[in-house]
């Protein structure tokens, strides 16, 4: 190890089994700066947080549709929301739309 005159750190050279030199090894802290150095989630004592009526309200999410709120069978939005609907819809543009594409082309017709 000696001290990169380009970067100034200190610098290790390794070098492969057949003497071919790998990439090289800059020390940047020392002593090196690992983080996390405690446990994120500790298992054990007794739980510091306590749940209550406030602490479980969903901060930032005004949404004026309620989590357990079902459209009505029948209903337009409901009709409109049929994915087996848009799976014809999607194959029916794309049919067209191929045969615009490769249809006139064919008959020798310039569009």
């Amino acid at each position: 190890m000696y001290t990169d005159p380009y970067h100034n750190i200190p610098r290790l050279d390794l070098f492969q089994f057949d003497g071919s030199p790998v990439n090289p090894m800059y020390l940047a802290y020392s002593p090196p700066m690992m983080l996390p150095t405690t446990t994120l989630n500790p298992t054990t004592g007794p739980p510091t947080a306590t749940s209550t009526s406030s602490s479980k309200i969903k901060r930032g999410l005004n949404q004026g549709v309620p989590i357990n709120w079902k459209m009505e069978k029948g209903s337009y939005a409901h009709e409109a929301m049929n994915p087996d609907r848009w799976w014809w819809i999607g194959l029916t543009f794309t049919g067209v739309g191929g045969l615009l594409y490769f249809g006139p082309r064919r008959m020798g017709i310039q569009i």
